[in-house]
């Protein structure tokens, strides 16, 4: 019998890339017991992370802390060493052995130290996704010749999702991270994609929460190129920006929030902002997606210029084309034609009248990046299930 251990700190509500990311996990994999290790304030297991054949075979086990607890946290060292036991215990409980897999889809630095501790046991390989390089920034030189040792004996893998990011482990901290872990996020190889049809309005889509980091502050000025450049146009096209927006406690994110419901309210006209208000669930989220023309992402260098974006992923498998920051990471998923690069706001707004005004070459090419995205999927680190490998047509 096959264990699978799933290592996620991060499930706070059924929305978001983090239930999103165990879900594609247990389909992919072929695991017969399936242990999820979170945090131990979850009250309940978010039943959107995983698929309905696979939630007879889950145990979920409430025992770690969250990162926003470790940062209080005085004796970091003694936690490591608790939590490393802990998972110790759930190995031994589980019945997995050398044959089987632990898997750390959002590793920080702290779950590599765990890791580190972990993986001096007999137990089983120890698979750790790079989100952020900030995790091995974070690491002593100590404890990166220690993932080093642990690499070469198999007890530990480093992956990431993005070549960018595997380049800059090896070049910065001479550490081989293999970008070998792509997880779909909220749209799964088998769920439907967007059709492509044109309505009376091409619809650009800013979905997913609204952060400086994202671009989000630069939404009127996009409006107002936009608006700007038509008028020099004999027939420009319709344009909707369809925005996602959730409240947040946060004042910046407040404030980012006020100026997009501001630019909805006192810019009518095309381009015209349609809000979408709070998180959306896995379905209506999908729903929202696939009746898009394009997706927009103005997301700024600072942070993504090695990692990922779980809006490309899900752009590329709903066979949309996208439109993004030049510079940003995950420029594979999007060298088949499938998208535009801009940088300044006059960029992104003729990149987006372009595709409004001549869509067809797109539709091709993100067919052709979908099937590519797919074909990544059969590389993952740990046993796949190959009937979840074959991209239905669209």
């Amino acid at each position: 019998m096959s264990v699978m251990l799933i290592v996620e700190r991060h499930l706070h509500h059924e929305m978001g890339h983090h239930p999103g990311q165990i879900k594609s996990i247990a389909a992919f994999s072929n695991a017969d017991d399936i242990h999820v290790v979170t945090w131990s304030g979850l009250k309940q297991f978010p039943a959107s992370a995983l698929p309905s054949n696979r939630r007879e075979h889950l145990k979920v086990h409430y025992v770690l802390e969250t990162s926003s607890a470790l940062k209080e946290i005085a004796d970091v060292e003694s936690l490591t060493v608790s939590e490393a036991q802990t998972l110790a215990r759930i190995v031994s409980e589980s019945g997995a052995t050398r044959d089987d897999v632990i898997v750390v889809p959002t590793a920080s630095a702290h779950d590599l130290r765990v890791a580190i501790t972990l993986a001096k046991t007999d137990g089983p390989k120890i698979i750790l996704r790079i989100i952020v390089l900030r995790a091995l920034y974070e690491l002593s030189e100590e404890h990166r010749d220690s993932v080093r040792k642990f690499q070469l004996d198999g007890r530990i893998h480093l992956s990431c999702e993005t070549e960018e990011m595997q380049d800059a482990a090896r070049s910065q901290y001479n550490l081989a991270c293999h970008c070998d872990f792509i997880l779909p996020c909220n749209i799964l190889p088998d769920d439907g994609v967007s059709e492509n049809l044109r309505g009376a309005s091409f619809r650009v889509g800013m979905l997913g929460g609204q952060r400086r980091e994202k671009g989000s502050r630069r939404l009127r000025s996009f409006v107002r190129a936009i608006r700007t450049q038509s008028r020099k146009m004999n027939s420009p096209p319709k344009v909707t920006l369809v925005v996602q927006t959730t409240p947040k406690k946060k004042p910046m994110r407040t404030l980012i929030t006020l100026k997009i419901l501001l630019c909805a309210k006192i810019l009518p006209g095309y381009p015209n902002v349609e809000m979408l208000w709070g998180a959306q669930s896995s379905k209506d989220f999908h729903s929202v997606l696939c009746g898009l023309d394009c997706v927009l992402l103005p997301y700024e260098l600072d942070r993504y210029t090695t990692s990922g974006s779980g809006m490309i992923i899900d752009a590329v498998n709903a066979a949309l084309p996208v439109i993004r920051t030049r510079g940003m990471a995950m420029a594979k998923c999007l060298s088949f034609g499938n998208g535009i690069e801009a940088t300044s706001d006059d960029e992104f707004a003729k990149a987006i009248l372009d595709m409004a005004a001549n869509p067809a070459p797109y539709n091709a090419a993100t067919q052709q990046a979908r099937i590519a995205m797919h074909a990544r999927y059969a590389k993952f680190p740990f046993c796949p299930s190959s009937e979840f490998l074959a991209p239905k047509a669209a």
